[in-house]
């Protein structure tokens, strides 16, 4: 299937589950297009089937019918291995837990996506330096998740995705431990990424973050029940502008 511009093309997907003898529809016919280059929203209640969508989207899980094809290929027809590749290379992943290792430095961190790479070893650690500079965090690079605070934890979060430069970021609820200003400097990370031509999917309940992308898929009982183009799109910096000072509020 030509991409036509979109990187990814989903068709009639269903997912379900069995549970011994019992059959949970995750999924009941999902159609959807993402263009290359947009920041979407995913919301949905408890048991909408945002994370199995997000998790067949990161080519963690396989639908039970139905087809995904990412950038032009058809998932479904892709070799295990070949899938692994696929997920390294093309997909960034950025977790609401952050999912660090504490026992490693920021810098060892970023690097796991790389350990199994043949890359050069100073090309590698280019491309480690350049990711964590994009997040701003230079200055901590030799330190531990323990010394950080949570928004700088999925700062390094967000690095880690970054670092085999790939062409999809999927968040799943990346602001849902930080408090309110540290998750709209966190989506104003995205945004930025977004501009310089990342596509990014973002799982959230919070419709304050949805409202920083530029399209909100809403999802119901295993169906998109409709979606909404963010037509006055706020940047991060506009909404903290926005908000309340700490002296007003005291």
């Amino acid at each position: 299937m030509d991409n036509d511009g979109f990187i990814i093309k989903i068709r009639k997907m269903k997912k379900i589950y069995s549970i011994g003898r019992i059959s949970v529809p995750a999924l009941k016919g999902i159609d959807l297009d993402i263009k290359s280059g947009e920041l979407i929203a995913v919301m949905g209640p408890s048991g909408s089937g945002k994370s199995t969508l997000m998790n067949i989207i990161g080519v963690l899980d396989t639908p039970t019918s139905g087809s995904y094809f990412l950038d032009g290929v058809d998932v479904g027809k892709v070799k295990d291995n070949e899938l692994a590749v696929i997920r390294n290379k093309k997909i960034g992943f950025v977790f609401q837990t952050f999912n660090l290792l504490s026992r490693v430095n920021l810098f060892g961190n970023v690097e796991l996506p790389l350990i199994y790479s043949r890359e050069r070893l100073r090309d590698k650690k280019q491309k480690i330096l350049e990711a964590i500079d994009s997040v701003g965090l230079t200055d901590w690079i030799r330190h531990k998740p323990n010394e950080l605070s949570g928004g700088e934890k999925q700062r390094v979060a967000i690095a880690r995705a970054l670092v085999n430069q790939p062409s999809i970021i999927l968040a799943d609820e990346p602001t849902g431990n930080l408090d309110s200003r540290t998750g709209e400097e966190i989506m104003g990370i995205f945004q930025r990424l977004n501009r310089e031509g990342k596509t990014i999917v973002v799982v959230t309940h919070e419709m304050a973050i949805a409202r920083h992308t530029r399209r909100i898929i809403f999802l119901k009982d295993g169906r998109i029940s409709g979606q909404e183009m963010v037509g006055n799109q706020l940047s991060a910096e506009e909404i903290l502008e926005k908000m309340p000072k700490l002296d007003d509020v005291i």
